[in-house]
């Protein structure tokens, strides 16, 4: 494994459905539903990339009750890429 490669993009903002429109408009292919993230207020959608990379959408999951969202995305004045993570054995 090289461990220098992209896992992930992270694309997320206010508004989940709305970020996967944007994408979808953007790449023309539909995110599929992720999960949400219990106790952190944030829910995803995932979209497959090339070697084993993935973009994730994320943003807040109006199910939860909680003081602040993962990462803040509720507070992003709008949807946005704003992270990488990369691969390693951690």
């Amino acid at each position: 494994m090289d461990y220098n490669q992209i896992d992930h993009l992270l694309y997320g903002g206010p508004d989940l459905t709305l970020a996967s429109k944007e994408i979808n408009a953007l790449m023309g292919i539909v995110p599929i539903t992720g999960g949400s993230h219990p106790g952190k207020g944030t829910r995803n959608e995932l979209l497959g990339l090339s070697h084993g990379a993935y973009l994730e959408l994320i943003g807040p999951d109006t199910h939860q009750q909680v003081v602040s969202t993962w990462m803040e995305v509720d507070k992003f004045p709008e949807n946005r890429l704003f992270r990488w993570a990369a691969k390693s054995n951690d």
